[in-house]
C-alpha cells in the first residue's frame, strides 16, 4: 500500500492525537537531518510528549554542538545514536516519523522500523511508510519543520538554533540555487528568535578538525576532470582512506570540493565500500539545469534535482 499523503495540519493533528514518538534521521547525518529531527524532539517535549532522536551514526564533529556535552551523547551498536527517552527504544507502541530521509535504505540499521509518518523535502525518493509529507519546494526539510513549529503553537525560540543550521547546511551557507525568498524569510524569523547566525556557521563551515584538513588535502590531490572540464570527480578508495586515516564523517566533505573549481557543472563523488571492496557509492552535485537527482536514481538512489546531494541508499 502507498503511503497516504498528509497536508501540515492534518500532521500537526497526527502528531497532538499520538503520546509517544520516536524520531528517526537518515544515516551520515547532515545539518538537515538533524536538525529539524531535533527540532522536532523540542517541538514534542513542548507539547508533553515523549520522544526520543534515533539516527544509526552519530553526528558529524561540525555538528556536535547541536547535542551539548553536559546532555550527553549515548550511542550503543545496535541502536546508534540517540537523544532523549531511552525507553522508547524498545517501546512497540512509539510512533516512529523519519525526518528528511529519501528511501528505507538511508536509514541504515534501523529500516527495519515501522514507519508511521514520513516529512521530507527530496524531488525524488521512495515512497515509504504508512503516511508522508513531501514539500519538493522547500530548500531544507527544516523549512516544513518551520512551519509546522508555527501550526503547533510552538515558540520559534525552542527551535531557533537546529533549524537554522538545517536550513543553512542545505542550502550550502544560502548559496545555492534551492535557496529562496521563503528560506531567507524563515532564516531571518530564525535570527529574530535568537538563532546566533555568526556562531552557527562558525561551528558549520569554520571549524575544521585535523582529519577533516587532511580530508581536503586528499580530495583536492585527487580530483580529476572530464568533459573539457565541466565534470570533476574524485574516487575515494578504501587505500585513499587508509593512507590519509579518514573516518567516514570526514568523507561528506569530498562532494563539496568537486564543485568548487571553475567551470564544473557536475561534481561526482565515487566511494569504495569498506567491507565489500567491489561496490561503490555514487554522490553527485550539480549546476541548475543538470539534475543529479536523475543520475542517482539510475543507480538506486534519488534526492535533489540540483546543487544539494542526491545520494543513492
Amino acid at each position: 500500500m502507498p503511503p497516504i499523503d498528509l497536508t501540515l495540519p492534518e500532521i500537526a493533528a497526527f502528531l497532538k492525537e499520538r503520546d509517544r514518538f520516536l524520531i528517526l534521521c537518515h544515516h551520515r547525518p547532515d545539518g538537515d537531518t538533524l536538525g529539524s529531527g531535533l527540532a522536532l524532539l523540542r517541538m514534542l517535549s513542548h507539547l508533553g510528549k515523549r520522544a526520543c532522536l534515533l539516527c544509526a551514526d552519530p553526528p558529524p564533529p561540525n555538528l556536535r554542538f547541536l547535542f551539548p556535552e553536559e546532555d550527553g551523547l549515548p550511542e550503543t551498536p545496535e541502536n546508534g545514536f540517540c537523544r532523549g527517552d531511552r525507553s522508547l527504544l524498545t517501546d512497540p507502541e512509539a510512533t516512529a516519523v523519519a525526518v528528511d530521509v529519501a528511501s528505507l535504505g538511508q536509514l541504515g540499521q534501523l529500516a527495519p522500523r515501522p514507519i508511521a509518518l514520513r516529512i521530507d523535502h527530496h524531488a525524488i525518493g521512495e515512497a515509504f511508510g504508512d503516511r508522508q509529507y513531501v514539500d519538493e519546494k522547500a530548500a531544507a526539510c527544516g523549512e516544513i519543520l518551520f512551519a509546522l513549529a508555527n501550526l503547533l503553537g510552538v515558540p520559534t525560540a525552542k527551535v531557533a538554533e537546529p533549524l537554522y543550521a538545517a536550513l543553512s547546511t542545505d542550502t550550502g551557507g544560502f548559496r545555492y540555487a534551492n535557496t529562496t525568498p521563503r528560506t531567507m524569510r524563515m532564516a531571518a524569523s530564525l535570527l529574530e528568535a535568537g538563532a546566533d547566525g555568526a556562531s552557527l556557521s562558525r561551528a558549520l563551515y569554520e571549524s575544521r578538525t585535523p582529519s577533516e584538513i587532511r580530508a581536503l588535502v586528499a580530495a583536492y590531490q585527487n580530483l580529476t576532470f572530464y568533459c573539457q572540464g565541466r565534470v570533476a570527480v574524485i574516487v575515494v578508495t578504501n587505500a585513499l582512506r587508509r593512507q590519509y586515516e579518514l573516518s567516514e564523517s570526514d568523507l561528506s566533505l569530498f562532494s563539496a570540493v568537486t564543485r568548487e573549481p571553475a567551470g564544473v557543472v557536475i561534481g561526482i563523488n565515487i566511494r569504495q565500500n569498506e567491507k565489500d571492496p567491489a561496490k561503490f557509492r555514487l554522490s553527485v552535485r550539480s549546476a541548475p539545469g543538470y539534475p543529479a537527482n536523475k543520475v542517482c536514481t539510475a543507480f538506486g538512489g534519488g534526492g535533489h534535482a540540483g546543487v544539494p546531494d542526491a545520494l543513492p541508499a
